[in-house]
């Protein structure tokens, strides 16, 4: 739809809009995905608005429209919204025994939402010694696909999650963690989470959503000085440069531990007494 555009290409366009043969070509085109359609209509609304631009055509009333009638965004959730060690402790506390077990799976362990949701006992493998596994694998049972192929991954749980885990397992240990169907199990933890947060942080506190934590599980691990190759790993990130983002995000606590916490030393050297 540029303005090199051919009028065979004109063509093959109005053919996809309408799925039918193109005149003269002798070939059929098939169903279009909806990101297909969707790059179409964006084509046309960009030229369309060139031209109205240039002078050629007047106003597009439809396009003038939508964006009049853009509502703005007034959710107190924020993408960028991530709790400190003190709300999550807060939260922690006052969840109930399920909410609880999926905080930690988020907020401790770097599990992303979907994950944790798709989570059965069976995936939960404790040794001789206490120390218990989690596997992050596919379940075909109910449509749910690794996000990229380091999310497949088998982890071991921090002592505090797996002591909740196990205390809550049921005997025997089969079917899911939190419900069988995981697409209500994921609308109940979101409102769960809201009633929740406006409980323990107040009315005109903030919000999370459940991709928070996971969040918060990545800024403890910077913290903690864990090097971003072991948290990719450990939560299951594929690319580093969403973790750098997230590495780069500092609290006032933060920063009044480099003013008055512990001297940093250089790696290698003994520390003072």
């Amino acid at each position: 739809m540029s303005s090199s555009s051919s009028p065979t290409t004109l063509l093959d366009f109005e053919a996809r809009r309408r799925a039918e043969s193109v005149p003269g070509r002798g070939k059929t085109t098939r169903s279009v995905s909806a990101r297909t359609v969707y790059l179409d209509l964006r084509e046309v609304r960009l030229v369309l608005d060139l031209a109205c631009q240039l002078g050629h055509i007047p106003a597009v009333p439809f396009v003038q429209e939508r964006r009049r009638g853009r509502r703005r965004h007034t959710s107190r959730v924020r993408s960028h919204d991530t709790p400190v060690p003190e709300q999550f402790r807060a939260l922690l506390g006052a969840a109930h025994p399920s909410l609880r077990h999926f905080l930690l799976l988020t907020g401790r362990c770097g599990l992303r939402e979907g994950e944790a949701c798709s989570r059965e006992w069976s995936d939960l493998a404790v040794g001789e010694d206490g120390k218990a596994w989690l596997t992050i694998g596919p379940k075909p049972s109910i449509d749910w696909d690794p996000k990229t192929a380091a999310s497949l991954r088998t982890i071991p749980l921090p002592p505090e999650v797996a002591t909740d885990l196990v205390a809550g397992r049921p005997d025997p240990a089969e079917g899911w963690m939190f419900a069988s169907s995981r697409g209500d199990r994921r609308k109940a933890f979101a409102a769960d989470l809201t009633r929740l947060s406006r409980k323990v942080l107040g009315p005109d506190g903030p919000i999370f959503r459940a991709h928070a934590f996971r969040r918060y599980f990545a800024i403890e691990c910077a913290r903690a000085g864990l090097p971003m190759a072991v948290t990719m790993k450990y939560g299951g990130w594929e690319r580093i440069d969403t973790l750098v983002e997230i590495y780069q995000q500092a609290s006032a606590a933060d920063l009044e531990r480099v003013a008055f916490g512990p001297p940093m030393r250089k790696e290698g050297e003994p520390e003072k007494e």
